[in-house]
């Protein structure tokens, strides 16, 4: 099993600064670079079986550099959402002892920012209102969009749970009443009860099919 560990202090950025519109806290992914020294050993864990356990240590890492810009993430429950741009503004290489790693923080620390906030952030940034509205208005059309197709996944589970409920009980009807007209000998009218059954249960199908199919279509 490899385990990467670092540690060391906070450092300050000497790059060239990003373009308009655009935070200089910018935010940053760290890549880290294995160096050519590896340690190995060798524990047995029973008489039975052993396993084989390689440490390896890095001694430099890459940090990229992200642009905060403006998203239509539907997890946002208020105000226009945020993301880091795909994009690095630009990269710088570090020896791990002059970065900082703090090991405490989780997922439940992380600050969380208000809509009002990051609404407020990016019209100091430059973002126009009309961006904002545009984004604003994607993020509630794919929440529109995701309801009603989870909508259309229950419809269509209760669907397909009436058809195995309608086909065993059609079967059971269907051997009831092959019984009782064997008795009387009267094979054809068997078979003419069976396909009106059969028959009726594709034409309740499809109508079910057909409503599903009309009620997406008025959604696009």
């Amino acid at each position: 099993m490899s385990r990467i560990s670092a540690s060391g202090r906070s450092f300050k950025s000497s790059q060239s600064k990003p373009g308009p519109g655009i935070s200089k806290n910018d935010k940053r992914s760290v890549a880290a670079h294995p160096e050519d020294d590896f340690t190995e050993s060798t524990s047995t864990l029973s008489s039975f079986s052993s396993s084989r356990s390689t440490s390896v240590s890095f001694g430099s890492v890459l940090v990229h550099y992200h642009p905060i810009v403006l998203s239509n993430n539907p997890a946002a429950r208020e105000g226009p959402p945020i993301e880091l741009a795909w994009e690095a503004l630009y990269s710088e290489v570090f020896h791990v002892d002059e970065l900082t790693v703090d090991e405490k923080r989780t997922a439940g620390n992380v600050k969380r920012i208000l809509g009002e906030e990051r609404e407020k952030w990016l019209r100091e940034k430059g973002f126009c209102e009309h961006c904002l509205q545009k984004v604003l208005a994607e993020v509630e059309a794919i929440k529109q969009s995701r309801s009603e197709e989870a909508a259309i996944a229950k419809e269509i589970e209760a669907l397909d749970r009436y058809k195995q409920m309608s086909t065993a009980s059609h079967r059971a009807g269907n051997r009831e009443m092959r019984r009782s007209l064997h008795k009387t000998s009267n094979a054809g009218l068997v078979e003419k009860v069976e396909e009106m059954r059969q028959s009726q249960l594709l034409t309740r199908q499809q109508k079910s099919i057909m409503r599903c199919l009309l009620r997406r279509k008025s959604a696009t």
